[in-house]
């Protein structure tokens, strides 16, 4: 799967099986999308900076 090789080999289960599920239903994850989860995973953001982070997202997208 061509979108999980932007990860270490060491990646998480758990974001190897989201990546997974994402790609088997034909959804494309963002590039900024795949830098949250990778800035997650490396411990360079809290789980709940990456939730504020989408939120705030969601609300610009909404706002339109």
């Amino acid at each position: 799967m061509k979108t999980i090789k932007i990860f270490k080999q060491n990646t998480l289960f758990e974001t190897r099986q989201a990546l997974g599920i994402l790609a088997v239903d034909n959804i494309k994850v963002s590039r900024a999308g795949l830098d949250l989860l990778k800035a997650r995973e490396e411990g360079k953001i809290s789980y709940q900076e990456a939730v504020q982070s989408i939120v705030t997202k969601a609300k610009k997208y909404g706002a339109r």
